[in-house]
């Protein structure tokens, strides 16, 4: 039984090192692995200390290799970069933790080359002049916040980089709001996201006296399908509205700009 036992953990050992090793090959290249080979075994020798919840710690793997020389996300000028992103569900989480999470990267202008369906995912081509490549070491981090994990790097050229991304579990940063609760939410620096979880019946969204609100307010499920709406271009005080059944996300805006509400907004749920 003993034997047994060590036997599964060599085996369970060898297939971690063997997926770690390639990728790393993976990520900087089949070319500089070569080179770097013995360096990297001595640098990479506790194979397992890379591993967080049964995948790869792509962020820890990632700063490693960038705190050892291994991988430089700096470019000699600028250059125009084609990455692809593929996940494998929840498209319309994807999409937007996406386009946050690069965003909060520094990397929040790019063009859309192409956008397809894959099974019940999505993948994502875009393009973008920048000095560096997506530092990886910071994506998968932005990325983890929004309950979404990087499976694999794939680095086919200098400019051309492939993501493949676990998004099962994706959720939105948003501030959770519970029925019977007033929360007052300061000045916007993007649109507000609420969640709720209890089935509130309706919201009461006031808006302070001196500035001026054209509400725009959209209700969504858990997967950001749209579940409602309420949008003016006039100005209100406050609007009280009912919350469709099925919703789990409320973003709430500006229908011109969020500068009509720098001095932030009252929100209640009603049970």
């Amino acid at each position: 039984m003993v034997k047994l036992i060590l036997s599964a953990l060599l085996l369970i050992s060898l297939a971690n090192a063997s997926e770690l090793t390639e990728q790393i090959r993976n990520i900087i290249g089949a070319k500089t692995y070569k080179v770097q080979e013995k360096v990297i075994k001595i640098i990479f020798k506790n194979e397992n200390a890379y591993y967080k919840n049964g995948r790869i710690d792509i962020a820890k793997l990632t700063e490693k290799l960038k705190s050892s020389g291994l991988l430089n996300v700096y470019l000699k000028s600028p250059m125009q970069l084609e990455v692809t992103f593929k996940s494998n569900a929840n498209p319309l989480l994807f999409l937007k933790n996406l386009k946050d999470s690069l965003r909060d990267t520094g990397y929040g202008f790019f063009t859309t080359k192409r956008a397809k369906r894959v099974g019940d995912g999505l993948e994502l081509v875009i393009s973008l002049k920048s000095e560096s490549v997506i530092d990886p070491e910071i994506f998968a981090k932005e990325l983890e916040k929004r309950g979404m994990f990087i499976n694999e790097i794939q680095r086919l050229s200098l400019t051309e980089w492939r993501y493949d991304i676990d998004s099962s579990e994706a959720k939105i940063i948003a501030k959770t709001v519970k029925s019977s609760q007033t929360v007052s939410l300061k000045k916007p620096l993007e649109d507000y996201w609420i969640e709720i979880w209890d089935n509130p019946s309706a919201i009461s969204i006031k808006s302070n006296p001196h500035d001026v609100w054209h509400p725009y307010v959209v209700f969504y499920d858990s997967e950001l399908h749209i579940t409602g709406k309420f949008i003016q271009n006039s100005k209100m005080k406050e609007a009280k509205l009912q919350i469709p059944p099925s919703t789990q996300y409320i973003k709430i805006s500006d229908f011109y700009s969020l500068s009509n509400i720098k001095r932030g907004l009252s929100i209640h749920l009603y049970p």
